[in-house]
């Protein structure tokens, strides 16, 4: 018969999602700034090498709505949303993750670690970085970091 996810799973991930107190603090001002700019709104957190959205808010003034739901994940490496996490990442922490990202992407990272670099510069200068990484995407998306409680990050 194989292996497949059960309501069990589903469970688990809602138990997760409700114990998380950052969460329902920042839902209600996700939703006000993303009524207020028209703009697609969310939370994610670092698992492994990739991006997981807790949650989104999608209201963008271009109508145009990506599918972005709980437990989406997406690469830290080739999107704002990891770069945004890099920054505000300690040093130290940051170097290692890279070097995890250098070793996964290979060829690529040269390219890569070239972007993330004006990420983490743009960061550092206006407070945001944007990406427009992946062709074909119409929108240039844009991240702030943001440190959470320690419950937040992944180990």
């Amino acid at each position: 018969m194989g292996y497949r996810l059960t309501a069990a799973c589903l469970s688990m991930a809602l138990a997760f999602r409700s114990s998380e107190k950052l969460l329902e603090k920042a839902l209600p001002l996700m939703r006000a700034l993303a009524q207020g700019r028209l703009v697609n709104v969310g939370i994610a957190v670092a698992d492994e090498l990739e991006m997981v959205y807790l949650d989104s808010v999608r209201l963008s003034r271009r109508g145009i709505f990506r599918r972005i739901s709980p437990g989406s994940r997406i690469p830290i490496a080739t999107t704002s949303l990891g770069c945004a996490f890099l920054a505000g990442m300690s040093p130290a922490a940051r170097a290692g993750l890279m070097d995890r990202l250098a070793a996964q992407h290979a060829h690529a990272w040269p390219r890569l670690k070239r972007c993330i670099d004006a990420s983490l510069r743009d960061i550092r200068k206006v407070g945001y970085c944007s990406a427009q990484w992946q062709a074909g995407m119409p929108l240039r998306p844009c991240q702030c970091p943001r440190r959470a409680a320690d419950s937040m990050r992944s180990t």
